[in-house]
């Protein structure tokens, strides 16, 4: 169970880490696009882009969490490894 637990953590972490290459790159496309909109579609533009750097942070927090979880998940399997090797001493 605790090797399951591990890869679905390493999934969600190159999840996550594909979703911030990607809002990246949506954030880039949006910039470059701002000086051919007029001033009211470079209002909204920002507003997206802003939008798109929250859900960065957030993904970045959610990264973040999945790591600390993975060393702890991690930890405990070494501990448990041990634990398994001393019963069969």
């Amino acid at each position: 169970q605790s090797q399951k637990r591990i890869k679905k953590m390493k999934r969600e972490q190159m999840e996550q880490a594909s979703l911030i290459q990607q809002i990246e790159q949506d954030i880039e496309s949006k910039k470059a696009t701002l000086p051919d909109l007029t001033l009211d579609e470079q209002v909204e533009r920002e507003d997206e882009i802003f939008n798109l750097k929250q859900n960065k942070e957030e993904a970045l927090l959610r990264q973040t969490d999945l790591k600390k979880q993975l060393s702890q998940e991690e930890k405990r399997q070494d501990q448990l490894r041990i634990k398994a090797r001393e019963l069969k001493w």
